[in-house]
């Protein structure tokens, strides 16, 4: 393992058969995480004399393209609860403006997270407050 001042380099090589296969079920695996990390991975097979590995992996996690506030696709009430969040509301205070439950709040939070593909309450708010709500 090492650095170039912008990404992890990771350099894995074994002694084996050189049967490595990209299409084995680990390295596509491998390869997909490696991918959504916007990262590069190579594989050497040398037949008889073993593999060569060799991942590289920005330090700097990947960039995500904002998509406007209608790219959504939310609902009305959806986006009623999204902006009462991105003002600091707490669902308790969603719920009573609203007039619904607090689990109805969870229920459009989680639909709204899936949406907007947000992993946790404060990304959507920084989500909902780079598009202009408040």
């Amino acid at each position: 393992m090492g650095l170039d001042g912008e990404n992890l380099l990771i350099n894995v090589r074994d002694d084996g058969l050189g049967a490595l296969s990209s299409e084995a079920p680990n390295i596509v695996r491998l390869a997909q995480r490696v991918d959504a990390l916007d990262g590069r991975i190579s594989i050497d097979v040398m037949p008889g004399w073993g593999a060569d590995v060799a991942v590289v992996l920005p330090l700097d996690p990947p960039v995500r393209q904002l998509a406007g506030v209608a790219d959504w696709k939310l609902g009305e009430r959806e986006l009623e609860v999204l902006q009462l969040l991105a003002a600091g509301q707490r669902n308790r205070a969603i719920a009573a403006k609203l007039h619904i439950s607090e689990n109805t709040v969870k229920f459009h939070l989680r639909n709204i997270f899936r949406k907007l593909g947000a992993s946790s309450r404060t990304e959507a708010i920084a989500m909902a407050h780079s598009n202009g709500l408040r």
